[in-house]
């Protein structure tokens, strides 16, 4: 399944949690190599991704209800380096959507 807010499209999966797994969600981000060649760009996009979903990750937590296990994946699918606040918003509504559905 997957959801999208211009930068960032997410693709999620959930599972039922078993014993040994205690976690909420898992979270990977990724950037594209053929819009940005340069590894700098590229990290850089990715921790502004990280960060913006560290804060955020508290909210999602103690709004969604159901006993799921989340597995996210963050893809920047812009082709220019967007600011912190752009990816965050991004982040942000992405969420709240994953929340209401």
């Amino acid at each position: 399944m997957s959801l999208a807010n211009y930068p960032i499209l997410l693709y999620y999966r959930t599972q039922i949690p078993t014993q040994k797994q205690c976690f909420a969600a898992q979270a990977a981000f990724t950037v594209s190599k053929k819009h940005f060649k340069r590894a700098v760009d590229r990290n850089r996009i990715k921790r502004l991704m990280r960060e913006a979903y560290r804060l955020n990750k508290q909210s999602f937590y103690q709004n969604h209800s159901k006993p799921l296990q989340y597995h996210l994946v963050f893809i920047y699918i812009g082709k220019e380096i967007e600011t912190y606040a752009k990816i965050e918003g991004s982040i942000q509504k992405i969420l709240a959507k994953l929340v209401s559905e």
